[in-house]
């Protein structure tokens, strides 16, 4: 398992990862109407498109992308890792690659956005909740570390 960052040539099946990861694991905490939203913010050519201001993350594995996440300044985009892929430590791979990111920055905090289902995994990872916000989506827990 390896992580490199995003290629354009990646747009497709990173969209269609995160897709598959987002219905499967969300359906039950978000409405279709947010997961929809969520999915076509995540389309290819929107992935191409933030890639350009944002450093976008792939995790790799016999040469599948099981895992995505990105970094821009001191907040951490949404983290997606397939859920066939989960609980064996991609996302947790991921997190502490943004982190470093962030270190050689000079970021001394990051604030990410959890999904209600994912908050305790970044608790686990030293992540502390401050509060949960409404969002177009729906709710979701706002979260810092300090690094």
């Amino acid at each position: 398992m390896r992580i490199r960052r995003f290629r354009k040539g990646d747009a497709g099946k990173v969209s269609r990862m995160i897709r598959s990861s987002l219905y499967q694991a969300n359906i039950k905490d978000y409405p279709a109407h947010a997961l929809d939203y969520i999915a076509k913010t995540n389309s290819p050519s929107e992935l191409i498109k933030r890639s350009k201001h944002q450093d976008i993350f792939v995790v790799v594995d016999k040469n599948r992308i099981i895992g995505t996440s990105n970094i821009e300044a001191n907040h951490i985009g949404a983290t997606f890792v397939h859920l066939s892929r989960q609980r064996m430590g991609a996302g947790s791979k991921l997190i502490r690659h943004m982190e470093k990111i962030a270190k050689k920055r000079g970021i001394r905090k990051l604030i990410l956005y959890s999904a209600l289902s994912a908050w305790c995994f970044y608790k686990k990872l030293g992540y502390k909740k401050i509060r949960i916000k409404r969002m177009k989506i729906g709710r979701v827990v706002l979260m810092e570390k300090r690094l």
